[in-house]
């Protein structure tokens, strides 16, 4: 009788209650929860990340980029325009005093024309000759170029037609009369020449 009492005992510590066993695996779950810590960031999302930033930062690289690109240029096409009026301003200020002076010689021109249907005049002349060189040769030496007319085609910007002339001596559309001479400083149209077109001559067969 007393050995099967000390048997029930034994046992009962080798088969715990169910409320005992389910406590313990609930003190095992408490445990792991607490030790457990949060996993880090996928490495490949990182790289992802990081690679973004990098491209956008080289696009706001190459947009600073070529922001001072075209301010240097703005720049450059400044300093070269402001060159250029410069320039202008230095070749054509003398514009106007040009432009008064030729009715000068205009005058010696007619002067030279008049003394060339009269006699005795040759001292005369060759005086307006000379003057009227030298005058000229001031103002080649300030960039002042005489336009040739006779004998070319009309230029509307080098030419003033006055008028047209029937002629056999040029073909139509030729200047055949310079009724006033013109010029060029430093290329550009500083006075027309004053001409006068050829035109067919019309004959009464025509």
């Amino acid at each position: 009788m007393s050995q099967e009492n000390e048997s029930i005992p034994e046992q009962a510590s080798q088969h715990p209650p169910a409320e005992d066993a389910a406590e313990v695996e609930a003190h095992i779950a408490d445990a792991d929860n607490a030790i457990q810590v949060e996993p880090p960031l996928d490495l490949q999302q990182q790289l992802e990340e990081l690679q973004r930033e990098l491209n956008m930062l080289r696009e706001q690289n190459q947009e600073l980029n070529d922001q001072y690109l075209r301010a240097l240029a703005d720049m450059e096409n400044a300093r070269r325009r402001h060159l250029r009026e410069l320039a202008d301003r230095q070749q054509f200020a003398n514009e106007r005093l040009i432009n008064d002076l030729l009715p000068v010689l205009d005058n010696l021109e007619r002067a030279l024309e008049a003394a060339s249907h009269t006699q005795n005049n040759e001292g005369l002349k060759e005086g307006v000759e000379l003057t009227a060189r030298q005058f000229l040769a001031v103002l080649m030496s300030y960039g002042v170029s005489p336009i040739d007319a006779i004998g070319q085609p009309f230029n509307p910007a080098l030419h003033e037609a006055v008028g047209q002339v029937e002629t056999d001596e040029h073909p139509e559309g030729i200047i055949a009369a310079e009724l006033q001479r013109g010029y060029v400083l430093h290329g550009r149209t500083l006075r027309p020449s004053r001409v006068m077109v050829a035109q067919r001559k019309v004959t009464s067969d025509q």
